[in-house]
């Protein structure tokens, strides 16, 4: 049991030696490459985030502008209630006036049926 721990630990030390070889022995061409490689992402990645901010800026306008539109459309709401309870005190002024005129039309009847009796 010992010596399988020894041999893996062996194995493993020869593996990270190994490792450390070939990554000494990166050439300068594989570390530009991959310099290259580094840089465009990272030149994808502020053109990404320049898109984001971007679209966030257009988000907000149009949510600004979508405020403005539901304030002017509240503002018109609240000016049509308020011309329908004008036009609904007016016909209640109404009815109120034609009530007069068919009392006044009644009693006019009935003074022109006493007129008649005599």
């Amino acid at each position: 049991m010992f010596q399988t721990s020894m041999n893996r630990s062996a194995t493993l030390l020869t593996f990270m030696i190994a490792a450390s070889f070939l990554s000494a022995c990166a050439t300068t061409s594989d570390l530009s490459k991959v310099k290259s490689t580094a840089d465009e992402a990272l030149q994808m990645a502020q053109h990404a985030n320049q898109s984001a901010a971007e679209a966030t800026s257009a988000a907000n306008a149009a949510e600004q502008k979508a405020d403005q539109a539901n304030q002017t459309a509240s503002n018109a709401m609240t000016e049509a209630n308020k011309a329908n309870q004008t036009a609904n005190s007016a016909m209640s002024e109404a009815d109120k006036a034609m009530q007069e005129v068919n009392n006044l039309n009644t009693k006019l009847d009935r003074m022109y049926q006493k007129s008649m009796q005599k």
